[in-house]
């Protein structure tokens, strides 16, 4: 996983730069960091990894997971991956394949407590624009998984001890990573319906009516129905 990440930083590097605020470290900041120039080194990439694997105590499955993620997620908003934002986005997709894998079971503090200059609002919030972002597409169909799987390993320059899933595990990790989208495609809907009861400054009650509506008829459509709503209506943003 960390070279691939470390592949495709260099791959973008010299690419106008694509941005979303909520991957960049230097609005968003994970701790003390602040090279935000510098091309980390790969070894400087799997430390990061093996920091988030070792304290959240991750499978090596949600890494094969993750790089589905970070696929999904730079072709669908085609950002560029940079020294100032590979980091939260590498945390997003762990967060979210942890959260699939484990069936929901996983805290967002946990994630919080990490990092010294991060909050559980900031992890809550880069989940939700993650989701947001992948257009809630988090079905890992095992053709799919294979397919990163065996990338994965094909990059991989020391041993590979880790198993391609057999057709049990496959067929449950499509079937977790379907109940996950629709799981968390309600919890969305559930805290956008609480945002637009709040009292809200300009637009007042109208604006407020506004986005009622729209939660509340989203609420009513199927997974991919309500992608292309949220995606057309901007209710995600």
């Amino acid at each position: 996983l960390s070279r691939v990440i470390h592949v495709v930083l260099i791959r973008h590097h010299n690419m106008p730069p694509v941005v979303k605020p909520i991957f960049e470290e230097d609005i968003h900041p994970l701790d003390e960091k602040v090279d935000f120039i510098t091309l980390p080194t790969r070894e400087v990439i799997w430390r990061f990894v093996s920091f988030i694997f070792r304290k959240q105590r991750l499978s090596a499955e949600c890494g094969v997971m993750a790089a589905a993620y970070v696929d999904r997620l730079l072709s669908y908003t085609c950002i560029t991956l940079r020294p100032s934002n590979w980091r939260r986005v590498l945390l997003g997709a762990l967060l979210l394949a942890d959260k699939v894998w484990c069936d929901l079971s996983v805290w967002n503090v946990e994630y919080a407590r990490m990092f010294p200059r991060t909050t559980v609002e900031d992890i809550n919030r880069l989940e939700a624009e993650y989701l947001y972002s992948l257009q809630f597409d988090l079905i890992l169909r095992p053709s799919v998984y294979a397919v990163y799987y065996f990338e994965l390993r094909s990059l991989a320059e020391d041993g590979w001890h880790m198993q391609p899933l057999d057709k049990e595990k496959a067929i449950a990790l499509e079937a977790k990573s379907r109940g996950a989208e629709e799981e968390m495609k309600i919890k969305q809907i559930k805290e956008q319906r609480s945002k637009s009861l709040m009292p809200t400054s300009g637009g007042g009650a109208d604006n407020r009516s506004k986005k009622a509506v729209a939660v509340s008829t989203a609420s009513a459509l199927s997974v991919q129905e309500f992608r292309q709503y949220f995606t057309k209506t901007g209710v995600g943003e």
